[in-house]
């Protein structure tokens, strides 16, 4: 009777609430599937169309910054400054480059005092400095601000050496100076934080835990790796009988041949991973670099080492250089240990320095797949002082507690981080997981170490230590994230990438027909088990957007100047008639009329000989003139046609940009294009080539309209339009121009 009463009272439910339906699970999932696939669609669209809307704006014209550019790429030698070319060109360059990536020193060094930008971009901002970031921050209109405090501190490399009585600094310059990064000054002052808590870059949960619980205070959300156990994963401790030349160069040559050896046997077994080596001090790195040329010789996979590509080639890096970098298998070497008297003591160079514990952090969170640790120490040999909370201390406790991690794994963090919690988090979820144990598999509920975990894992029956399938529920794990994006698509997308077959079971469908899931996930299971196993090496990388790639011609005719046709009237009624008749001077009015209104505005003279040649004329003597004045006189009375000066323009406002259809095209004089037409084609080529110098603006404009020398007629016309142009507000100068905004 209850039974019968909670499923009608779930039918009822179900039938006035949409959003429960489809009940299907195949029909959820193909909602599901439309919904990724036009989520992946609006990303890559959204990308195309910020990439396409950006490359309109580059410029088309050789008239500005652009042509200064091509010059230089052409000259062979005695190339402009970087600065001296970025104040001629930096618009065309922001036109063709919009994104900037410099350090802020280039910064300062290259861009002029007056180049801006929209959004200013730091990242790794833990490592830059206050003083270093001045010259950055202002040159933008928004400040973006990324970057990790538990990770490295500016570098101290390039400070003064000289001391500073500090009785000179008074309270206002120590407040100025008080903050140790830009990052620093940020927080303090107030900005909006966006916390970044998902991370993925780590293929074994243990690359990150340590880091996780002791660093972060265990609020990173990690996922778990399909294969908990392989040898190209994880984290292990190498431990070496070395010593440390203390009383010499300060390295251990017995770690340096420890980490050559895996290295060798890293390229030998897993050659399509990347490698890394990073060194706590720079004896230690230095020591490394040369076993590595000492045995070159006799070893090929030493001598194919690349390490060209910033990306994923081989390196050896010290402590204070690897911020990041990332590999998937780094090898950290300590290199402190006894030395050749047997004494171990407490120094471990950079470790003991304030911040010690921020490099600590980097050097262990370098790798996607792998880290060893090769050490001729224990976590049990550091000593640090009882109530010491000085910042040396939190370097050597981190540096014992990740030694001590390395070597007995999650438990030497005292916190209970099985693979799995133990308990599902619904009901719904342990009907699923009695079903999939009902079918004589060990499955678990809750995978994972922190933040995002599978809700049922499936382990193989066959490969200890690797998961054959995860069970996705719609339950509370799948309800606590907002965004339909990250529980529908992204979080999926990364367990797969991190070797997961995913199988999701929606509660709606469960309830309908239970047991049609559970043939479904046996189904599942089937299938996972005659795929051959996911290795989590290089997936296909995903369609990039579709850009549209057009060729642009600098000194093509731009699409808005058009063919120069010489300006000609329609033939008089009679060939007889006599130009300075009055009672033609009706025809003449017409002629003018129609002359103007194709190609206003246009200089009287050239009316006058297109109606000189329509009459079959020659030369105009004055009673011709005295009867085009007239007429002109009655058209501009009766007629709608506006004089200014010598120029005539059409009550239809007719004005464009008109030049030579060919090279061999009449050229007009200078003293017969409209000034209205010289302004407007000197504005339309600062909108293709942006800002310009006047000396390439009047060369590109001289060769649009087909001159090849540029005389004092035509400076002048030329000076006169941007004069003209300025003292209107349109255009920015005197030099280089501009339009205004």
């Amino acid at each position: 009777m209850k039974l019968a009463l909670l499923r009608r009272w779930a039918d009822q439910i179900f039938d006035r609430d949409d959003r429960l339906r489809p009940h299907r699970s195949d029909d959820r999932d193909s909602i599901r599937d439309s919904f990724q696939r036009l989520d992946r669609e609006l990303v890559r669209n959204t990308a195309a169309s910020v990439i396409n809307a950006c490359a309109s704006r580059r410029p088309t014209s050789s008239a500005g910054g652009a042509g200064v550019i091509r010059q230089q790429a052409q000259l062979k030698r005695r190339h402009k400054p970087v600065r001296a070319l970025l104040s001629q060109a930096g618009d065309a360059a922001q036109r063709l480059k919009p994104c900037f990536m410099m350090s802020p020193l280039s910064v300062s060094q290259f861009l002029p005092a007056d180049f801006t930008f929209d959004a200013v971009i730091f990242d790794e901002a833990s490592q830059v400095k206050e003083a270093d970031a001045i010259g950055c921050i202002y040159r933008g209109s928004q400040l973006i601000v990324a970057g990790d405090d538990k990770q490295l501190p500016p570098t101290s490399f390039f400070d003064r050496m000289a001391d500073t009585d500090e009785d000179e600094l008074d309270q206002a310059s120590e407040e100025v100076l008080g903050f140790e990064s830009v990052l620093d000054r940020c927080k303090a002052q107030g900005f909006t934080p966006l916390p970044l808590r998902w991370h993925y870059r780590s293929r074994h949960e243990d690359l990150i835990t340590y880091s996780n619980y002791r660093f972060y205070g265990g609020k990173l959300h990690t996922f778990p790796g399909a294969v908990s156990n392989a040898p190209d994963l994880g984290v292990e401790l190498f431990r070496v009988d070395g010593v440390y030349r203390r009383g010499a160069s300060r390295d251990n040559l017995q770690e340096a041949a420890k980490v050559v050896d895996r290295v060798l046997h890293h390229r030998r077994h897993h050659p399509q991973t990347t490698i890394g080596v990073v060194a706590l001090s720079t004896a230690q790195q230095l020591a490394v670099e040369a076993e590595i040329e000492r045995r070159a010789a006799d070893e090929p996979e030493l001598r194919e080492l690349e390490a060209g590509d910033r990306l994923s080639g081989f390196f050896v890096k010290n402590l204070e250089s690897v911020q990041g970098d990332e590999r998937d298998i780094v090898i950290l070497t300590i290199g402190y240990g006894p030395d050749e008297n047997g004494k171990l003591t407490m120094n471990f160079g950079p470790i003991n320095r304030e911040g010690g514990e921020r490099r600590l952090n980097v050097a262990v969170t370098r790798a996607r797949r792998r880290i060893e640790i090769v050490s001729s120490i224990s976590g049990g040999s550091i000593r640090v002082a009882g109530g010491d909370t000085r910042s040396e201390a939190g370097g050597l406790a981190h540096l014992r507690g990740y030694l001590d991690f390395a070597e007995r794994g999650r438990a030497a963090l005292a916190i209970d981080l099985r693979d799995s919690l133990g308990d599902s988090e619904s009901p719904f979820e342990e009907e699923v997981l009695r079903a999939a144990q009902s079918m004589g598999l060990e499955a678990v509920p809750q995978v994972g170490a922190a933040g995002y975990r599978i809700d049922i894992g499936i382990r193989h029956p066959d490969k200890p230590g690797n998961y054959l399938l995860g069970v996705e529920c719609d339950g509370a794990s799948y309800h606590s994230s907002k965004v339909a994006r990250d529980r529908d698509r992204l979080r999926q997308e990364i367990l797969e990438g991190l070797g997961w077959t995913i199988h999701r079971v929606w509660s709606t469908a469960w309830f309908a027909d239970r047991g049609r899931e559970i043939r479904a996930l046996r189904s599942a299971i089937d299938n996972a088990l005659q795929e051959p196993p996911d290795d989590g090496g290089p997936r296909p990388a995903p369609t990039g957007p579709v850009v549209d790639t057009v060729p642009t011609d600098l000194d093509a005719r731009p699409d808005w100047a058009h063919d120069y046709v010489e300006p000609a009237a329609s033939a008089p009624p009679s060939t007889t008639a006599e130009f300075d008749d009055p009672a033609f001077r009706g025809v003449i009015v017409a002629q003018i009329c129609e002359v103007v209104d194709d190609h206003a505005p246009i200089h009287r003279d050239v009316v006058l000989r297109a109606i000189r040649r329509a009459w079959g004329r020659g030369r105009a003597g004055k009673l011709m003139r005295d009867a085009f004045d007239n007429a002109v006189g009655r058209a501009v009375a009766s007629r709608g046609i506006e004089q200014r000066g010598d120029w005539l323009h059409s009550p239809h406002g007719m004005t464009v940009v008109r030049v030579p259809a060919f090279d061999d095209a009449p050229r007009r004089p200078v003293e017969e294009v409209p000034p209205d037409e010289i302004e407007l084609a000197i504005m339309h080529l600062l909108k293709d080539a942006g800002d310009s110098p006047n000396a390439y603006l009047r060369k590109a404009w001289a060769s649009l309209y087909g001159w090849k020398r540029v005389g004092p007629d035509i400076e002048r016309a030329f000076d006169r339009a941007v004069r003209a142009l300025i003292e209107a507000g349109k255009v920015n100068g005197p030099d280089p121009l501009r339009l205004a905004d």
